[in-house]
């Protein structure tokens, strides 16, 4: 990919020195950001968790929002992403991996891995209000 920038630190976005985190904006326009947390030594396989401090258009975010912690078990990687357009809506932050989205249905695909909390925060340009969505048994809760 000619034209993203990337840049790894192990404390500025978890505070856990045992992780890393590479923050990869896209080529275009440098607004969607990818946060990849992995281990800092790949041959340890130690459950690790952290909260994920994320810039965003909306400000600054300690994730996951609600409560709880982000967890890496074994050799596990995530990959976060912030600021992503998906039609006319775009996704301020996700704990859960996305997949794809669908404009003509307006919906996001995103994995709940190991049916942990996740949270799902977007905003709409034609309902203009934040909304964080969970698993329906965890939460479903809109923001004006």
């Amino acid at each position: 990919m000619s034209g993203v920038h990337r840049w790894s630190s192990q404390v500025e976005f978890t505070g856990n020195s045992a992780l890393k985190t590479t923050k990869t904006l896209d080529a275009v326009g440098k607004k969607t950001g990818y946060y990849t947390i992995r281990k800092t030594d790949a041959s340890i396989t130690t459950v690790q968790t952290c909260t994920l401090n994320l810039p965003t258009s909306f400000g600054s975010f300690q994730i996951p929002n609600i409560g709880g912690s982000l967890t890496l078990t074994g050799k596990d990687s995530k990959i976060h992403v912030v600021d992503y357009t998906a039609g006319t809506h775009s996704l301020i932050y996700s704990t859960g991996e996305m997949i794809t989205w669908y404009e003509t249905a307006y919906t996001l695909s995103n994995v709940w891995n190991d049916l942990k909390l996740s949270e799902l925060v977007v905003i709409s340009s034609s309902v203009n209000k934040l909304q964080a969505r969970c698993p329906p048994e965890n939460l479903e809760a809109d923001q004006p």
